[in-house]
């Protein structure tokens, strides 16, 4: 999907690309609002993992949500 924009993509592109037949992936997301939706939320479930993974090492200071946040993009990109 980063390849094309959401714009762009489609509902059968998304199912061939996962190997899905349509009707499983509406089974699941019924629209093409509700699949984008799973997508921003699974990118933020990732992004809060990886930034708490990363708050353990994380050298205290001025900023230090902002610095993991960060990190924690870059390092999922």
């Amino acid at each position: 999907m980063s390849e094309i924009g959401s714009g762009r993509m489609t509902l059968d592109s998304v199912a061939e690309r996962a190997g899905l037949s349509k009707g499983g992936l509406l089974y699941n997301f019924p629209t093409k609002e509700a699949l984008l939706q799973a997508v921003v939320q699974r990118l933020g479930d990732e992004v809060a993992a990886e930034r708490e993974m990363l708050r353990d090492r994380a050298e205290p200071g001025r900023n230090l949500e902002a610095r993991l946040c960060r990190a924690a993009l870059l390092k999922l990109d």
